[in-house]
């Protein structure tokens, strides 16, 4: 009864005051409506301070935190300050970046709640200058066109994180693309970092090799030991500075020193004389190990490379406490080698040690760990043994995941090059996976894949890089779905067997494929690089992924006579002696579903061909996903994605077509001056779409304005 006697006054109240409002003249009801929204708007306002909501319209939500972030936030117990360094006043691109890293902050400070704090820090403060040091920010060298010329300048663009006594720094931030990859994965690496160093038993020792006849020794200790404890107290005192140690005080310090691979220095004096010392530091954790050059080759000073030692051990300490997990990467048949990055695979770098820790696998010396759940077969060159096969496929079995990259071609070094084009003859590549993937329904063509859509640099198609476009990415898979464009090179086709999948209710994604335009070759002879007639052209696929369960390729077989027995074994050691593989019966079926990736090139994890275009690194991307993907880490890949590239326009394009038409033009000028007209369309477009739409408005409102003054001016003239 009291509600409703409430609800009957506040409906009066509210009566009276529209009535006293109608009975006020113009002035007062205009005063009136004028407090109103005043009062409105701060309402408004207070409001959607707390109360607000945003939509991400971008393609691949650039502007909104992936759930991986927001999981990696929830999981933060203590405090965690982000503390950004940008200088004012920067020229494009690098202007957009950090009103792209507030508005990611704000983002991460709405997930992160209480436990997540950011702020702003300007360097050219004089009160700041101490936060630089004390955080070890250094300023980088940017081009800015300014009064006709070109300048260089020095800026500071760089990123501190800091939780507990852990301190972690972003720097170069130069650009938007992949950063909140790079601040979630820090994170993340942080959060894991403090538990096991708070869990950890034993300390890591860190000792300095220093031979007497390195210059102005002491002075090197010194600054050794401060760096070692600058970074100890960073990693809650769990790192312990042993004594410095001669390697030529005796004989076990020099086979230490040589098993730790300590770098040789060789000084010559001013009379001409050679003089050997040794001079290097080593990180020791339960067996393992990681050795420190303090000299780099060609640099004469003792303390070129030490002032930043603090961050170079911070880094060993996150590998050496097993932070990340681990993924296997198959040695011994000539793979490419990940750590090379001249010719190596490079394009996993990135991935060590942010996010993973790789661990070398020798199949004829060792089992594949327990521990792994992802293994890579990077380009191999020789032939697999029966016992390393049956290794592999018995992981698999396990329900693990399978990363192959098969060349169906490699070098013949033995043969004289061709005197044509003084190419290395090619022969082919077998490895004895084949059969291993062939059961599981997978292969490898024995071409080459060549596309009309491909490279162009420099005036000329390289068809031999075949350009992959939208259309030949699979827009269904994380690993290719945010991914623009990529370039494969020297590939050979892959398939799946339908049947064979189908059987043991495997499925199959066909990741990657290239246009309609492709070929194939064998021969590698200069003539074979032109496209052929558009009747012999076809699409192929590249590479594929198959998801499910799998039969084992040595169901049924003898593994005891896959072994040979060891040639000194003892008598009595005979039942050993057939190796361990005696002793391990075949998992026939997949105990649980596993996965493989297959890709007919490994040219693609050494380099990214899009750099040449001043691009970004789509081909490291995509390797970078595989690995998350494969490794269960299904939101990083959308996540690592973000604003990697705005929509290129499409080279087979109605308009290329068009043009090529009317002026009889190569393909690759149409597509040239298409893209200009594109560019013209969307800067003049969306100008005059506004302008039109204002145009519109204003118009529209005069005109309710001129009827609204005529039909007052003819109620006066009737009331007369």
């Amino acid at each position: 009864m009291k509600t409703k006697e409430l609800l009957g006054k506040i409906s009066n109240h509210i009566t009276q005051y529209f009535r006293n409002f109608n009975e006020m003249d113009e002035r007062r009801q205009k005063n009136w409506l004028l407090v109103l929204s005043a009062v409105i708007i701060v309402l408004v306002n207070l409001i959607g301070l707390k109360l607000y909501f945003r939509f991400d319209l971008t393609s691949n939500s650039a502007y909104s935190l992936s759930e991986t972030s927001r999981h990696v936030l929830s999981s933060l117990k203590s405090p965690l300050t982000v503390r950004v360094f940008f200088s004012e006043d920067l020229p494009a691109p690098y202007n957009n970046v950090e009103r792209y890293l507030r508005d990611l902050l704000e983002e991460y400070a709405d997930y992160g709640g209480g436990n997540f704090q950011y702020r702003f820090i300007n360097p050219a403060h004089e009160k700041n200058k101490k936060e630089l040091d004390d955080y070890g920010v250094r300023a980088v060298k940017v081009s800015e066109y300014k009064k006709d010329k070109i300048s260089v300048r020095e800026a500071y663009m760089a990123v501190s994180i800091e939780h507990g006594d852990l301190v972690e720094r972003l720097d170069s931030i130069t650009s938007p693309e992949g950063l909140e990859y790079q601040i979630t994965s820090t994170i993340k690496k942080m959060v894991g970092k403090v538990d096991a160093l708070q869990a950890l038993k034993d300390p890591i020792t860190v000792t300095l090799f220093a031979t007497k006849n390195v210059p102005d020794l002491a002075t090197v200790i010194s600054r050794v030991r401060d760096q070692v404890s600058k970074c100890n107290r960073k990693n809650y005192d769990k790192i312990k500075f042993a004594e410095p140690v001669d390697p030529y005080s005796d004989n076990d310090a020099l086979k230490r020193a040589d098993e730790f691979g300590v770098q040789k220095i060789f000084l010559r004096d001013p009379k001409g004389k050679t003089e050997e010392m040794r001079l290097g530091l080593v990180v020791e954790h339960k067996g393992r190990f990681e050795t420190v050059h303090l000299i780099q080759r060609g640099m004469f000073s003792l303390f070129s490379i030490i002032d930043n030692l603090d961050d170079i051990i911070n880094s060993i300490v996150g590998s050496m406490i097993g932070i990340n997990p681990v993924i296997g990467y198959v040695t011994g048949h000539g793979e490419l080698p990940y750590s090379d990055m001249r010719e190596g695979a490079v394009n996993f770098r990135p991935l060590v040690p942010d996010m993973y820790d790789f661990k070398d696998i020798t199949l004829s010396e060792e089992e594949i760990p327990g521990s792994i759940k992802t293994l890579i077969i990077n380009g191999p060159k020789s032939s697999f043994t029966e016992e390393e096969l049956l290794k592999i496929d018995q992981f698999v079995m396990n329900g693990n995941s399978l990363i192959v990259f098969l060349d169906s071609f490699k070098e013949d070094t033995s043969r004289p090059r061709n005197p044509f084009n003084q190419s290395t003859p090619m022969v082919p590549n077998e490895t004895g996976l084949e059969r291993l993937l062939s059961n599981w329904g997978l292969s490898v063509g024995s071409g080459i894949v060549l596309d009309s859509r491909c490279l162009y640099y420099r005036g000329e198609s390289i068809h031999l890089i075949p350009e992959i476009g939208p259309d030949g990415l699979d827009a269904g898979n994380e690993i290719t779905r945010n991914l623009k464009r990529l370039y494969f090179v020297k590939s050979a086709p892959v398939n799946a067997d339908e049947a064979k999948l189908s059987k043991v209710s495997a499925k199959k994604t066909i990741l990657v494929k290239s246009s309609t335009g492709s070929w194939l070759t064998r021969d590698f002879m200069p003539w074979s690089m032109f496209p052929p007639d558009e009747s012999k052209r076809a699409q192929f696929n590249l590479a594929l992924l198959a998801e499910g369960r799998f039969e084992s390729f040595f169901k049924g077989a003898d593994i005891t006579k896959l072994t040979a027995p060891a040639k000194d074994a003892a008598e009595d050691n005979k039942a050993d002696a057939k190796g361990k593989m005696a002793q391990v019966s075949v998992i026939e079926q997949s105990i649980r579903p596993g996965k493989i990736l297959l890709a007919g090139s490994s040219e693609i994890t050494k380099f990214d061909y899009q750099s040449h275009q001043g691009g970004d690194r789509p081909n490291a991307v995509f390797i970078q996903n595989i690995v998350d993907y494969m490794n269960g880490n299904y939101g990083v890949p959308d996540m690592r994605s973000k604003g990697l590239e705005i929509n290129p326009i499409n080279d087979d394009n109605i308009l290329s077509r068009l043009i090529r038409k009317l002026f009889n033009l190569p393909m690759a000028d149409a597509v040239d001056w298409a893209k200009i007209v594109f560019k013209l369309l969307n800067i003049l477009i969306m100008p005059a779409i506004i302008i039109s739409i204002t145009a519109i408005g204003v118009a529209g409102w005069q005109r309710k304005r001129k009827n609204r003054i005529a039909l007052e001016f003819f109620k006066k003239e009737d009331a007369r």
